[in-house]
C-alpha cells in the first residue's frame, strides 16, 4: 500500500511539476561539411518517406495522428525557418 501511494505521488509530481522552461534551440551554425544541397536533402527526405510508407503500409487515421500533429506543429514553431522547413519552393 505504501508503495502504491509513493508511485502515485511521484507520478503526480512529474505531471504537475513541469515548469514552462523551454528547450534550447539547436546550433544551426555547426561547422560540419555536408555533401547535400538543401534541395538534394529535401529530395532524399521525400524518397525515404515514400519508401517507409510503402514498407510499413501507413494508413492515415485522424483520431490517432491528431495528437502527434499538434506536437509537430509546436515543434515546427520552435525551429529556425529555412526554405525547406517553411515549405516554400
Amino acid at each position: 500500500m505504501h508503495r502504491l501511494v509513493s508511485v502515485l505521488l511521484l507520478t503526480a509530481w512529474g505531471a504537475f511539476g513541469q515548469n514552462g522552461c523551454e528547450a534550447p534551440l539547436p546550433n544551426s551554425t555547426a561547422k560540419v561539411a555536408t555533401i547535400f544541397s538543401p534541395e538534394q536533402e529535401e529530395m532524399l527526405g521525400d524518397v525515404i518517406a515514400e519508401t517507409l510508407q510503402r514498407e510499413f503500409r501507413v494508413y492515415p487515421q485522424q483520431d490517432l495522428t491528431e495528437p502527434l500533429e499538434r506536437i509537430a506543429a509546436r515543434l515546427h514553431q520552435s525551429v529556425p525557418t529555412t526554405r525547406i522547413i517553411s515549405g516554400s519552393t
